[in-house]
Order: C-alpha cells, then sequence, then structure tokens
C-alpha cells in the first residue's frame, strides 16, 4: 500500500469516472492492489456567512467535484472512505468568539453538503476549527511588499489578542493593527488577504482496489521512408536602395492625465484626490480616493473612512477646438470601501459600495487649469455594525449589526482640477 495526495482538479475528475465504472472493471482482475489515496480541496466563505456560496471564489466547481468524488467511492464496493477531515476558519474582522462560533459552523456545513449526497456517519467526519486564522494573516503578509509590513508583523507576533492590566482591558492586537498608519493597512488586509482566511480546507482519504496493469506491446518495426530531394531555390535579385527622405522634426504637447481634489469634501476634511485620462475627444475615464482618518477626544469620536470610486464620462460638443476635460458631461460611478464614525462613545462600522450617475459642466480657466461642478443620483448600500466603545474607547464591544440602503442624492463636487501634458514629436517629409 503507497500514498497519493491530490487536488481535486480535471484529473481527479477522471479518477472519479474510473471509481464510478471500476466495479465491472476490478471483478475481472487476476491481481490487485490496494492504494491509499487523498484529495483535497478548499473552500471560501463571505463575511458572517456560515454557508458557502457557489458564486464566490470559484465554490460551486470545488463543491460538485467534491459532492461527486465522495459519492463515487461510497457506491462503489471497491473503494472505501478512511476519514474527512475539515480545517475550517474565520477573518479577524468582529469578535473573537463570534469568529470561533463561524469558524466551527463552516466546518459542520461542509460536513451537511457532503451527507446529503452520501449518508457517511458522523465518526468519519473531523472538524479542527481554529477560529481567527492570524497565522494565515502573518503569512500572507510576510509574503506581500505592503507599506508597513514590518510594524505589522511585529504587532501580530508580540502583542496578545486582549491586553489586561489590574483587571481591566487596556489594549488589543486588533486595535493597534486598525490604528497603523491610520487604518490603511488594516483595509489592506481586509480587502487583499481576509478572504482567503474564512475557508474551509476538506481532506478525503480512502483507498482503491485496481489491477496490476500488463506490459504494453512493443511496437513494430517501421519500414525507413525514401529521402526527398528538394530543388535549389532560385536566389531574387538585389532591389535598388531607395533614395533618402529628408525629415523634418516637431514637437507637439498632448493631454497625459488631471489630478483633482473635491473642494466640499475638503471643507469637512473629508481628504480627497483623482485622477482623470482622457480618451480621444467625448471620453474619460478617472479614479477617485477618499481618506479622512481622524480621531481625538481620547478616542472617543472618529471619522474614519477609506473609499474608492471608479468614473466614466462622456463630453459633449464638437471637441475640434476645444480643451480636453472641458465644456458639459455626463457619467456613471461605482465604488465602494470602509468606514467608522463614532460621535462620542457609540460608533458604527462597516463596509459600504455606491452606483450612481452625475452631470455637470467644467470651466476652462487656461492650458493647465479649470474648475468643475457636478451632481449625482444613485445608490448606496451598507452593512454595518453598532459597537460602544468600553475602557476609556480602547477595547469596542459589539451591539447589533444590519443593513442599511440609501436611494437619492450620492454626490456634490466642486473640483479644482489640473492637467498635465507630455511632449510627442512628430516627423514629416
Amino acid at each position: 500500500m503507497y500514498l497519493l495526495k491530490t487536488k481535486l482538479t480535471d484529473s481527479c475528475l477522471l479518477r472519479l469516472a474510473v471509481i464510478l465504472a471500476g466495479g465491472m472493471f476490478f471483478q475481472t482482475a487476476l491481481q490487485a492492489q490496494t492504494i491509499a489515496q487523498r484529495d483535497s480541496t478548499t473552500v471560501y466563505y463571505k463575511v458572517m456567512y456560515t454557508l458557502p456560496d457557489s458564486t464566490y471564489l470559484g465554490n460551486g466547481h470545488k463543491l460538485d467535484s467534491l459532492s461527486d468524488l465522495v459519492h463515487g467511492i461510497y457506491t462503489n464496493p471497491l473503494a472505501e472512505i478512511k476519514g474527512i477531515s475539515i480545517l475550517s476558519s474565520a477573518s479577524p474582522e468582529g469578535r473573537a468568539s463570534q469568529n470561533k462560533e463561524l469558524s466551527q459552523k463552516r466546518g459542520e456545513s461542509i460536513i451537511n453538503i457532503i451527507q446529503k449526497k452520501s449518508p457517511l456517519p458522523d465518526s468519519l467526519f473531523t472538524i479542527t476549527s481554529i477560529g481567527e486564522d492570524w497565522d494565515g494573516a502573518i503569512k500572507a503578509v510576510e509574503a506581500s511588499d505592503m507599506n508597513f509590513r514590518d510594524k505589522a508583523l511585529n504587532i501580530m507576533r508580540n502583542t496578545p489578542l486582549v491586553v489586561v492590566k489590574n483587571g481591566k482591558v487596556v489594549d488589543s492586537r486588533k486595535r493597534q493593527m486598525m490604528n497603523l498608519d491610520f487604518g490603511r493597512v488594516w483595509m489592506q488586509m481586509v480587502t487583499d488577504f481576509f478572504p482567503r482566511l474564512r475557508r474551509a480546507e476538506v481532506t478525503v482519504d480512502y483507498t482503491l482496489r485496481q489491477p496490476t496493469p500488463e506490459p504494453e506491446p512493443k511496437p513494430e518495426p517501421q519500414p525507413e521512408p525514401e529521402p526527398i530531394v528538394i530543388a535549389p531555390t532560385p536566389v531574387p535579385e538585389p532591389m535598388p536602395e531607395p533614395e533618402p527622405v529628408a525629415v523634418v522634426e516637431q514637437i507637439t504637447r498632448k493631454p497625459l492625465f488631471a489630478v483633482k481634489t473635491n473642494l466640499l469634501y475638503d471643507a469637512v476634511t473629508a481628504l480627497n484626490v483623482a485622477v482623470e485620462v482622457p480618451i480621444k475627444d467625448h471620453w474619460s475615464i478617472g479614479l477617485e480616493y477618499t481618506f479622512p482618518w481622524w480621531v481625538w477626544d481620547n478616542n472617543s469620536r472618529a471619522f474614519e473612512m477609506l473609499f474608492w470610486q471608479g468614473t466614466g464620462r462622456y463630453w459633449f460638443g464638437d471637441r475640434t477646438n476645444k480643451r480636453v476635460l472641458a465644456g458639459w458631461f455626463a457619467g456613471i460611478n461605482a465604488g465602494g470601501g470602509y468606514y467608522d464614525f463614532e460621535p462620542h462613545h457609540k460608533g458604527y462600522q462597516g463596509e459600504f459600495y455606491t452606483a450612481s450617475a452625475e452631470g455637470g459642466y467644467a470651466w476652462n480657466i487656461n492650458d493647465h487649469w479649470s474648475f468643475e461642478l457636478s451632481a449625482g443620483l444613485g445608490w448606496i448600500g451598507s452593512k454595518y455594525r453598532h459597537y460602544e466603545g468600553m475602557e476609556n474607547d480602547n477595547y469596542l464591544v459589539w451591539q447589533n449589526s444590519g443593513n442599511y440602503t440609501w436611494l437619492g442624492p450620492v454626490k456634490l463636487n466642486a473640483s479644482i482640477v489640473y492637467l498635465f501634458y507630455h511632449k510627442v514629436k512628430k516627423g514629416g517629409k
């Protein structure tokens, strides 16, 4: 007996077909050998979910392959399941106790999915629930080149989950991570690393009896091919050299991109910056970033938000003699982000998404500067978590969570814009 370790891939599906059709073939074999095999796959979960979404990170294909593999082994009298182990985990958002419960239920959800198609006994399943997967977060940061990488690793390796002094909670690992670089490091981890930490790793161990393969027959010798005679290719006559052409080099300027800021948002300390790139005469695309991250009054008040939004615009009118990114325009916007708003000891954290349509006008001041006004109507959806600050707001206690939707005005813009150019060389006869 020997061990093979594989992934649930196309080759695994091929082996599954052999398992399903293998009963009649194996029963006629004079000699057989027993092979121990191991197949594994990983299923991922959305935030706060205990059931896997089939549309999320390729889960649909993985769950179908897992159920078919287990059912094929279960129904084949020449195969036997030795055990199915499940390692489940959660990402570090939210409370540790809540994440421990999420991790356990995610492992149980895999058992329910398998048992719906193959009624295996519970004794064959083993769940290892690790709760918040800080080790996975450390490995992800180690493999990245993110800003403040070393500081983040130092906090995660050396700071306890909760720091207690004189019987009171005074600090925590999560709080230090969320305050690093005004929350940008934590937001990057939430976006780039945490989706892979909310998972269930499933390993199926089983045995399979199959015949010893017969040696392949030796191929018969083939007659040698007759030699092929190739006629020489005629050499073409050389072409005359072209006459030299005089080239006159010209230098002109071409619009490259514009940088701008919304003065209305800046006035309420919601610092922001946007980049817009013209595409030919009538179109442009842009990206906006809003990043206020303020705490004051001994951390009892907070105005923290990280928001990305993409924009596509159409500029109206005859653009022949008009500078780009000037005049009337209409556009669509889509984006999302993370927020933490705390007026005083009580606040809301969460993620939000928005989609809107906008219209406006941009005044051309000179070749570089312009001023832009616009407004937008659309939708905002948010999944929020309400909390109360304890111990001078060093420890946040979650109260409840919910969803919020808004339809109506979502954007008011008064921006100052600076357009960059680059030099282009042109040549002529």
